[in-house]
Protein backbone atom coordinates (compact mmCIF):
# COMPACT_ATOMS: atom_id res chain seq x y z
CA UNK A 1 0.00 0.00 0.00
CA UNK A 2 1.32 3.19 -0.78
CA UNK A 3 2.04 5.78 1.65
CA UNK A 4 0.77 9.54 0.88
CA UNK A 5 2.35 12.72 2.23
CA UNK A 6 -0.25 14.66 3.59
CA UNK A 7 1.75 17.04 5.86
CA UNK A 8 2.34 19.33 2.05
CA UNK A 9 -1.00 21.35 0.43
CA UNK A 10 -0.99 21.10 -3.83
CA UNK A 11 -1.61 24.27 -5.31
CA UNK A 12 -5.00 23.03 -6.49
CA UNK A 13 -6.20 21.96 -3.16
CA UNK A 14 -5.53 24.80 -1.43
CA UNK A 15 -6.93 26.67 -4.51
CA UNK A 16 -10.16 24.52 -4.05
CA UNK A 17 -10.75 25.71 -0.19
CA UNK A 18 -10.34 29.16 -1.44
CA UNK A 19 -13.07 28.67 -3.55
CA UNK A 20 -15.03 27.10 -1.17
CA UNK A 21 -14.81 29.84 1.26
CA UNK A 22 -15.79 32.22 -1.08
CA UNK A 23 -18.99 29.93 -1.99
CA UNK A 24 -19.82 29.73 1.67
CA UNK A 25 -19.14 33.91 2.04
CA UNK A 26 -21.12 34.36 -0.63
CA UNK A 27 -24.30 32.25 0.67
CA UNK A 28 -23.85 34.07 4.12
CA UNK A 29 -24.36 37.69 2.36
CA UNK A 30 -27.16 36.60 0.62
CA UNK A 31 -28.49 35.07 4.08
CA UNK A 32 -27.73 38.29 5.83
CA UNK A 33 -29.56 40.35 3.26
CA UNK A 34 -32.18 37.98 3.96
CA UNK A 35 -32.61 37.96 7.50
CA UNK A 36 -32.46 41.76 7.02
CA UNK A 37 -35.47 41.98 4.92
CA UNK A 38 -37.54 40.56 7.01
CA UNK A 39 -36.31 42.12 9.86
CA UNK A 40 -36.60 45.39 7.76
CA UNK A 41 -40.50 44.49 6.74
CA UNK A 42 -41.66 43.19 10.57
CA UNK A 43 -40.01 47.21 11.64
CA UNK A 44 -42.36 48.86 8.75
CA UNK A 45 -45.10 46.93 9.85
CA UNK A 46 -44.81 47.64 13.52
CA UNK A 47 -44.77 51.44 12.42
CA UNK A 48 -48.07 51.60 10.81
CA UNK A 49 -46.07 51.70 6.87
CA UNK A 50 -48.71 49.56 5.30
CA UNK A 51 -48.40 45.72 3.78
CA UNK A 52 -47.80 47.06 0.23
CA UNK A 53 -44.63 49.12 1.39
CA UNK A 54 -43.19 46.83 3.92
CA UNK A 55 -43.82 43.89 1.07
CA UNK A 56 -42.18 46.25 -1.69
CA UNK A 57 -39.15 47.02 0.84
CA UNK A 58 -38.61 43.13 1.38
CA UNK A 59 -38.42 42.08 -1.84
CA UNK A 60 -36.05 44.86 -2.47
CA UNK A 61 -34.02 44.43 -0.08
CA UNK A 62 -33.56 40.28 -0.51
CA UNK A 63 -33.30 41.03 -4.31
CA UNK A 64 -30.04 43.28 -3.74
CA UNK A 65 -28.74 40.74 -1.75
CA UNK A 66 -29.16 38.20 -4.44
CA UNK A 67 -27.56 40.10 -7.05
CA UNK A 68 -24.36 40.85 -4.27
CA UNK A 69 -24.11 37.16 -4.10
CA UNK A 70 -24.57 36.68 -7.64
CA UNK A 71 -21.85 39.26 -8.59
CA UNK A 72 -19.59 37.47 -5.41
CA UNK A 73 -19.56 34.15 -7.07
CA UNK A 74 -19.35 35.31 -10.80
CA UNK A 75 -15.64 36.84 -9.79
CA UNK A 76 -15.01 33.79 -8.07
CA UNK A 77 -16.07 31.86 -11.39
CA UNK A 78 -14.20 33.88 -13.13
CA UNK A 79 -10.91 33.57 -11.45
CA UNK A 80 -11.02 30.18 -10.82
CA UNK A 81 -9.24 29.25 -14.02
CA UNK A 82 -6.44 27.66 -13.03
CA UNK A 83 -4.31 28.37 -16.32
CA UNK A 84 -4.21 32.04 -15.50
CA UNK A 85 -3.46 31.58 -11.72
CA UNK A 86 -0.45 33.06 -9.86
CA UNK A 87 1.07 29.72 -8.52
CA UNK A 88 0.39 27.84 -12.08
CA UNK A 89 2.43 31.15 -13.84
CA UNK A 90 5.15 30.65 -11.56
CA UNK A 91 5.49 27.17 -11.51
CA UNK A 92 5.48 27.62 -15.79
CA UNK A 93 7.44 29.52 -15.25
CA UNK A 94 10.08 27.95 -13.08
CA UNK A 95 9.76 24.92 -15.21
CA UNK A 96 10.63 26.49 -18.60
CA UNK A 97 13.58 27.63 -16.90
CA UNK A 98 14.85 24.72 -15.71
CA UNK A 99 14.18 22.97 -19.49
CA UNK A 100 16.33 25.61 -20.39
CA UNK A 101 19.12 25.11 -18.39
CA UNK A 102 18.50 21.22 -19.10
CA UNK A 103 19.16 21.82 -22.57
CA UNK A 104 22.32 23.69 -22.31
Amino acid sequence: MKMRNFSKFSKFNLKDAIFAGRVISAGIVVAGYGFLSVWLMNYLLRNAWGKLISIAAMIIVAAFGIWQGWLCLKNVAKNNNHDNHVFTKAINRKNSDTREKLMN
